[in-house]
């Protein structure tokens, strides 16, 4: 009986083994299972992230390329900015320019119309002596007139001409004896007898 006993007890205890070891083989084969279902599921989350990783490296890529594209759009919008800064620069140097030369111009233009306004006034008087002039050319009294005048004038003038020819002429202005003393110069006479 003891031998019984102990049989039992081993065989007990193999029996209590044995369906430890199946429940330790089954516990562990549904925790390998739930872990490669685990390891699946990771995979092909794995695969999934991967997969996005290659979508992001192409986004970024594109957006790298995107970004030269735009910083060289960039660089190019700066020159173009300096380019018209200077334009600007040069166009307000050239409004000074033509502001200084429209304000001459029309101190050019003040002195012009100033000018024009004097030459009408004078057109204005010269057809109003015109008219006078006319009608005292339309009269035969005033021709007459006129004509006396104009003879007066060319009298006096050649009168005056005259007088400064003499001024210029040296002697005693026609006088013969002037204050008891002849005035005329002594005359040489020269003869010139031909030889024989």
């Amino acid at each position: 009986m003891v031998l019984r006993n102990k049989l039992t007890i081993i065989f007990a205890l193999f029996l209590g083994i044995t369906i430890f070891s199946i429940y330790e083989y089954i516990k562990s084969f549904y925790e390998k299972r739930i872990i490669l279902n685990n390891l699946n599921q990771l995979k092909s989350q794995l695969s999934l992230l991967d997969s996005k990783k290659k979508e992001l490296e192409e986004e970024t890529y594109i957006l790298e390329e995107k970004l030269k594209k735009s910083s060289e759009e960039l660089e190019s919008e700066k020159a173009k900015i300096l380019a018209l800064q200077q334009a600007l620069l040069d166009a307000e140097k050239n409004i000074e320019k033509f502001k200084n030369k429209i304000s001459s111009l029309e101190e050019e233009n003040l002195s012009l119309k100033q000018e024009n306004r004097q030459l009408i006034e004078s057109i204005d008087k010269l057809t109003i002596e015109k008219g006078s002039l006319e009608k005292k050319l339309n009269s035969i009294e005033e021709l007459k007139k006129i004509l006396k005048e104009l003879k007066r004038k060319i009298y006096l003038e050649n009168l005056r001409i005259k007088r400064e020819k003499e001024l210029i002429f040296e002697g005693n202005r026609g006088y013969i004896i002037k204050d008891g003393k002849p005035t005329l110069r002594a005359k040489v006479k020269i003869e010139v007898i031909p030889v024989e």
